[in-house]
């Protein structure tokens, strides 16, 4: 915990008031705090530790420096002394002392820059000097008998940010020194290189609020910090029409390009409002940053290697206002202890706080399984499934990219947790001693934004649309909502990070990773990997066989020339894939795809998408969602795989898979298979000799123009031939099915089919079930086959054949031959000279018009002629057999019929059995043959 020590100096003059700046003096024989103050005051030095612990010295300024000093601190160490520079209003005429190693304030001196215009800022690196000078330049100087001698500059250009430099950092990386300096009028930040002999030189990388970066109105001020090897600037900011405050975290690498690792606002829990100083420090691996300013209080935090501020600990004025309105601040390692000193403009004095490290642990970070000890660690997973163990202290926790496992141990930890798409589980949280920081989760303000579920072993966190952590207590009870809410942190307002770099590869094999704002990459010549990481990137491949991915935002990713890979990543992303052979993975978000020329491979994954293979033989699988698929030119496959997709073929013979879901598939032009899957599909075949196939559901297939096959599967669907001669089965299910124009084929399958031929000379099948089958034009060929069927010749000379069951038959127009087959069958003629055969069982049989032909073949059947001089043939058993109009011929045959020759001119012939014949009216002639007739 943050502490007061107590108040120091309080009875010093030069300390009662107006105090400018604070920094520590470290030598062989102890740590100093030097202080100075505004014009007309002086400046103090206090030991702080070491042999001479609590001395204090303090000089005032002499009269050429009274009125001219700004009192900021710079320590220069040069070959032979180490000096304590203070800020002047005369720009080219810095003053300061020469101080010994026992923390004493010696002569004064006055530095000759005569060859600057307007000295604005000053940064000691290494016994150089750099200085801000005028408007648009940076100097580096040596010292030469403790004087500044210049050794180059740097000038401002259109892409850096040298205006009127503010504050200036140096930051090491990779055996490099970088300058970082932080421009108020530009609103920017901009990197250069600390060469041999103190010569500088542009690094070229740059970053302002044009491109993302989080800055308030007036930036303040830049401090440097290092944590497990990685170098970070922080920013401070300041909004100007209120007490609005931001840190900004800025990251650096080998090359000395700046990106943005973190931003934060001042809050009330965090009181760095109206902000005035910061300080910072390293110790071991860990990086501490104290900052304050006009909101009645100071608050400390560390960093993760990511760069990632934690809240540790915020001190509220206690009404004595030694922590109100804050002027100076500084932070240094005493002993096992962080040791900070404040300086107020309502208070006399300086106010002496303390943070105890002597359980500090290591900076752990890495993949896979990661350790920590029994002191107070810090631990970060990677990319990867890492699991963390705090094992005993107050860890801190924070689970990286990936599918984690946490295990805090004993002692208070702190889990930080990031929305990565992933189920992360913290497997021994201990409610009230642990806390849960979200503040790195996009958008998350308050408890309402949380679906919490208790579980029998702890509970169930859900947040952003999907995202899940699973929190099991170190007892294995329940959690109750309550209690895990009050072990949520909300101290700090972490608004979402949107950062912009341009970025242009070369000819040769690049690997570029952009930042965490909308970045333009360009990998140009060579085979790239090209990454966007965060924010709305534009991705261009160049030539070469390139690797796109876009992470996080909205991104453009395009390919270009080469045989490519790209990955959309996270998000809605619009992806071009050019020419070549490329795969295109849109995965999360609803995604465009375009595939352009060549042989690609394209999949959509989760989200609404949209593919277009274009040109070329192109693989397109939508994954899930409601997809859009189109093949383009070439023969494709194309698979909607979950969701309610639509799949268009378009040219080229293509293979088409709708997956689950209610799917519409179209083939369009070309000879194309497409299977519709399980749901509700609908599919057409367009022009081409198409072959549909509906698989489960419900669905609806239209051939279209060209030779069809169309097959509906399971359940109960309809099929439509439309154009061509088509071959359509039903299979299982109480199918519909339309032959529409050509010599169609319709198999009806299991189920009560219904079946229309159309247009041709069309051959039906009905197979099993209760089927209604119905020819309509043309000479067509109707089998009932199994089940009670009803078949209708329509137009034309037909074929029907009930088969088995008891069917009915109705030849209609033209001259049909019908065939009753097995079971108690109906048969009707209908206009034309018919011929009807009943087959086995109980048949009826009208010839309706026409001169036709009745045979009853086996069973007891009923036989009516109708009108037209019609030749009726009873068969076996006993039948009932009626002429009726027109000169008719009766044969009764086998059994003991009954026989009526009605109207006309009739022959009757009994046969043998007991007959009984009746003539009707007309000039009749019977003939009872065998039996009593």
């Amino acid at each position: 915990m943050l502490s007061i020590r107590g108040q120091i100096l309080s009875g010093t003059a030069l300390t009662s008031h107006d105090v400018r700046d604070l920094a520590v003096y470290e030598t062989g024989t102890g740590s100093y705090l030097m202080g100075t103050t505004g014009q007309n005051g002086g400046a103090f030095s206090f030991a702080i530790s070491g042999k001479n612990s609590g001395q204090l010295d303090t000089v005032e300024y002499p009269d050429r420096m009274v009125s001219m000093t700004t009192g900021q601190i710079t320590l220069v160490d040069t070959a032979s002394q180490t000096m304590m520079m203070i800020g002047s209003t005369v720009g080219d005429q810095p003053v300061g002392y020469r101080l010994d190693d026992q923390g004493q304030i010696r002569q004064a001196v006055s530095f000759d820059m005569t060859t600057a215009s307007g000295v604005s800022e000053l940064l000691a690196v290494d016994g150089m000097l750099v200085a801000g000078v005028g408007p648009r330049r940076v100097n580096s100087y040596r010292f030469d008998a403790d004087q500044p001698v210049q050794v180059s500059a740097v000038y401002d250009g259109t892409d850096t940010h040298l205006r009127w430099p503010v504050d200036m950092a140096a930051l090491s990386q990779n055996g490099k020194t970088f300058i970082v300096t932080l421009s108020n009028v530009e609103g920017g930040m901009s990197v250069m290189e600390l060469g041999a002999g103190g010569r500088l030189s542009s690094a070229g990388s740059a970053i302002s609020r044009d491109t993302g970066l989080g800055l308030l109105p007036n930036a303040l001020q830049i401090e440097a910090v290092e944590v497990a090897g990685h170098a970070y600037a922080i920013v401070s900011s300041a909004s100007d029409t209120s007490a609005g405050a931001a840190l900004t975290v800025v990251g650096i690498d080998a090359q000395g390009t700046l990106s943005v690792a973190d931003h934060i606002l001042d809050n009330l829990p965090t009181r760095f409002g109206r902000i005035s100083d910061m300080a910072t420090v390293s110790v071991d691996d860990w990086g501490f940053v104290l900052v304050g300013g006009g909101d009645n209080g100071v608050s400390l935090f560390t960093m993760l290697p990511s760069g990632q501020l934690v809240h540790l600990d915020t001190l509220e004025d206690q009404g004595t206002g030694a922590l109100s309105a804050l002027s100076a601040l500084s932070l240094s390692e005493v002993g096992q202890e962080l040791r900070a000193y404040v300086a107020s403009q309502t208070a006399s004095g300086l106010t002496e706080l303390s943070f105890s490290l002597r359980d500090l642990g290591a900076v752990i970070t890495g993949r896979g399984t990661l350790k920590g000890s029994a002191k107070d660690d810090m631990i970060q997973g990677s990319g990867g499934n890492d699991i963390l163990h705090g094992a005993g202290g107050r860890d801190i926790l924070a689970d990286g990219g990936g599918s984690d496992r946490l295990y805090g141990g004993t002692g208070a930890d702190v889990f930080v947790l990031s929305a990565d798409g992933k189920r992360d589980v913290i497997a021994d949280f201990q409610p009230g001693i642990d806390r849960l920081d979200l503040s790195a989760v996009p958008m998350l303000y308050s408890p309402e934004r949380l679906e919490l579920t208790p579980t029998s072993y702890g509970i169930v966190m859900k947040f952003m649309g999907g995202e899940v952590s699973e929190i099991r207590s170190m007892d294995g009870k329940t959690i109750s909502t309550g209690a895990l809410l009050s072990s949520i942190t909300w101290d700090i307002d972490r608004p979402p990070l949107i950062m912009f770099q341009e970025i242009e590869g070369t000819e040769d094999a690049d690997v570029i990773t952009g930042g965490a704002g909308g970045d333009q990459i360009a990998g140009l010549g060579g085979n790239d990997r090209l990454r966007g990481e965060a924010g709305d990137d534009d991705l261009h491949g160049g030539a070469g066989d390139d690797t796109l991915l876009g992470g996080p935002g909205l991104d453009t990713l395009n390919g270009s020339s080469g045989n490519d890979r790209l990955y959309g990543e996270g998000d809605d992303d619009l992806i071009y894939a050019g020419s070549g052979n490329d795969i295109v993975w849109g995965q999360n978000g609803n995604d465009t795809l375009h595939g352009q020329t060549g042989h690609d491979q394209m999949q959509g994954h989760a989200g609404n998408d949209k593919l277009y293979g274009n040109q070329g033989n192109d693989t397109l699988s939508g994954g899930a969602g409601n997809d859009l698929l189109h093949g383009g030119s070439g023969n494709d496959r194309l698979s909607g795989d979950g969701g309610n997709d639509r799949l268009i073929g378009a040219k080229g013979d293509d293979l088409m898979f709708g997956g689950a879901g209610d799917d519409k598939l179209e083939g369009s032009a070309g000879a194309d298979r497409m299977h519709g899957g399980t749901g509700r599909d609908v599919i057409t075949g367009g022009e081409g000799n198409d072959r549909l196939s509906g698989n489960q559901g419900n669905d609806t297939l239209w051939g279209g123009a060209g030779n069809d096959m169309l097959h509906g599967g399971y359940d109960n669907d309809r099929l439509s031939g439309d154009a061509g001669n088509d071959v359509l089965f039903g299979a299982q299910g109480n199918d519909l099915m339309f032959g529409d124009a050509g010599d169609d084929r319709l198999t009806g399958g299991s189920g009560a089919d219904r079946m229309h031929g159309g247009t041709g000379q069309d051959r039906m099948w009905g197979a099993q079930g209760d089927d209604s089958l119905s020819g309509n034009q043309g000479n067509d060929t109707l089998w009932g086959g199994a089940g009670n069927d009803m078949l209708h010749g329509g137009y034309d000379n037909d074929r029907l054949s009930g088969d088995e069951g008891n069917d009915v038959l109705f030849g209609a127009q033209g001259n049909d031959l019908m065939f009753g087959d097995a079971g108690d069958d109906r048969l009707t003629g209908g206009s034309g000279a018919d011929r009807m055969h009943g087959g086995t069982g109980q048949d009826r049989m009208w010839g309706a018009q026409g001169d036709d032909s009745l045979s009853g073949n086996q069973g007891n059947d009923t036989l009516w002629g109708g009108a037209g001089n019609d030749m009726l043939h009873g068969g076996y058993d006993n039948d009932r057999l009626s002429g009726d109009e027109g000169n008719d011929v009766l044969f009764g045959a086998q059994g003991n019929d009954l026989m009526f020759g009605d109207a006309g001119d009739d022959r009757l012939t009994g046969g043998s059995g007991a007959d009984r014949m009746h003539g009707g009216t007309g000039q009749d002639r019977m003939w009872g043959a065998q039996g009593d007739d």
